[in-house]
């Protein structure tokens, strides 16, 4: 007696209910794209959609074809022996062109017992009709027959036979139909039979690698469709990380937890090759992990200037759940020992953490889905906490620049405990004397960059400014945390600016021949100049050039 069965290994725990979002990969052997060639000797059928135990079939005129006919006006066929056991498992016959009839084929002992009837409609070439399988022996003759007004004529002489099949004569009925008791030696193609040997009494089936996802998965249950006349079928699960390594094959796979790929084994057994376990379909249940959530912001070494940061993070990835929550961890060491913070259940990309102290810290996180299976720890993020801002300048200092238009300014890097990290500086200066509330109206630009370290010399040139005039100048630095000074002290000086010259001798109009003397006199507006260079040009054409 056949039955039908769907195995399954139910994943239901007490007050657990199962989510929607469980991720199945299924095999319905319809296509060979998961078949593993290397381990599959079984028969994975994709024309009817099953993995069996393997047979070979065989017909009597496999590819035979033929243009001409010959009236027959009988029951007609073949007489024939099997050279291995078997079963025969189709009827077919043989049309030059289509017609509209229904054929009537029969499949009978040598003796005249019918043992089995199809029905097959006209079609050009071969029609074919499933019978239930009729086992045959090698010890014994049969006949299969159809009822015709004509048959197809084969270039096939007799006896005829191939690897399977012996085919010892032509036969026909006596009546218009009936028993086909007449030997005839004339070839009229017109039935023939499908012959399937016995079936290996064992096989497996394997198949490549399904991807369940992520990283990390529970497999909750696996489920299959067979049907077993006889036999057995038997299950088996491996795991990989990588496809490339797998560990050892499992029967029992309900709420394991493994890597990221799966594979299935199935082990088909039969006691005597008459029958053949067939499977339809294979489904795994299964629960990807979710993968760790990437941190966004405070980014890795970041500073902030408050005790109440908020935390960013991007969605973690879960490719068979949605709504994850998540897990923040914010510690004073790397190892997360006695967390500060340790909040669960977030249901946001985003979290404020109130009361840290100031100091180094360290953030971490990991998403939980519907399945309550957690994603290992993110990467850890470290960031500072710096409120104090960097001591004010006290020594600022400014001299005319080495070149006109400009202003060089000096002072000493200050301290910003306790992370002594100062990012930049900002420089305030008017040609007018101004105070620190008039900052944002004076004009600004940065200072050197980056900045040195506390105690370290800084120097600055103001440029672009206008010739022989005092300017003002303040500067306050910002931290790496965005803390600012207060304002420096004031410091002023004058830009520099070009020498005048005026010719004292020759006056101007003046006609000279001979040797002269010609005597000027210098200007210098900047205390301090030395002169470099006196150039002389001389027109010959009464001031129209000069060289």
């Amino acid at each position: 007696m056949k039955t039908r069965n769907a195995l399954i290994a139910f994943w239901f725990a007490a007050g657990f209910v199962l989510s929607v979002y469980a991720m199945p990969v299924s095999e319905d052997f319809t296509t060979s794209e998961h078949r593993d060639a290397i381990g599959t000797n079984a028969d994975w059928n994709t024309a009817d959609g099953v993995l069996r135990l393997p047979s070979t079939r065989s017909k009597l005129f496999e590819n035979e074809s033929s243009a001409e006919m010959i009236p027959i006006n009988r029951e007609a066929g073949w007489r024939f022996s099997v050279t291995v056991p078997g079963a025969i498992i189709g009827l077919g016959r043989y049309l030059i062109s289509s017609d509209l009839e229904t054929y009537t084929l029969h499949l009978w002992s040598d003796s005249g017992n019918c043992l089995a009837t199809a029905l097959v409609s006209g079609a050009t070439g071969w029609a074919w009709a499933d019978i239930e399988p009729v086992q045959v022996s090698t010890s014994s003759f049969y006949r299969v027959s159809v009822i015709v007004s004509s048959g197809s004529v084969f270039g096939t002489p007799i006896p005829y036979e191939n690897d399977y099949i012996k085919l010892t004569s032509a036969c026909v009925s006596t009546a218009a139909s009936g028993f086909p008791d007449i030997s005839t030696g004339v070839i009229a193609g017109v039935p023939d039979i499908l012959f399937r040997t016995k079936y290996n009494t064992y096989a497996e089936g394997r198949s490549k690698a399904y991807d369940s996802g992520t990283s990390r998965a529970r497999y909750l249950s696996y489920s299959s469709i067979h049907e077993i006349s006889s036999g057995t079928i038997n299950y088996e699960f491996s795991f990989s990380s990588d496809t490339v390594i797998w560990f050892a094959w499992l029967t029992d796979i309900e709420n394991y937890i493994t890597y990221r790929y799966v594979r299935w084994r199935a082990i088909l057994t039969s006691p005597d090759g008459v029958e053949t376990p067939e499977i339809s379909s294979i489904t795994i249940n299964s629960n990807s992990f979710p993968e760790p959530p990437a941190p966004s912001l405070p980014s890795d070494t970041f500073y902030v200037n408050y005790t109440s940061p908020t935390f960013f993070w991007n969605e973690a990835f879960d490719p068979d759940s949605s709504g994850a929550v998540y897990r923040l961890q914010v510690a004073d060491n790397n190892a997360f020992v006695l967390p500060a913070k340790d909040i669960s259940g977030i249901n946001s990309l985003f979290f404020q953490v109130t009361g840290l102290s100031p100091g180094g810290w360290f953030w971490r996180l990991k998403a939980k889905d519907d399945y309550n299976d957690e994603s290992g720890w993110s990467g850890t993020f470290s960031f500072f906490v710096d409120t104090s801002d960097p001591t004010a300048i006290a020594n600022l200092d400014a001299m005319t620049g080495a070149s006109n238009g400009e202003i060089k300014l000096t002072w000493t890097s200050p301290a910003d405990p306790p992370f002594n990290i100062i990012s930049d500086y900002e420089i305030f200066y008017a040609s007018f004397s101004f105070l620190v509330a008039d900052i944002l109206s004076v004009n600004s630009t940065s200072g050197p960059s980056p900045p040195k370290s506390p105690g370290s010399l800084e120097i600055f040139t103001v440029s672009a400014l206008q010739n022989s005039a005092t300017y003002f100048f303040a500067v306050r630095s910002r931290d790496a945390a965005g803390n600012v000074s207060y304002l420096s002290n004031f410091a002023q000086a004058i830009t520099n600016a070009p020498p005048s010259i005026s010719v004292l001798f020759p006056l101007a109009g003046a006609v000279l021949t001979g040797n002269n003397d010609i005597i000027w006199q210098i200007s210098e507006p900047n205390v301090g100049d030395a002169f470099h260079d006196i150039s002389i040009f001389l027109s010959k054409d009464g001031g129209g050039s000069y060289a």
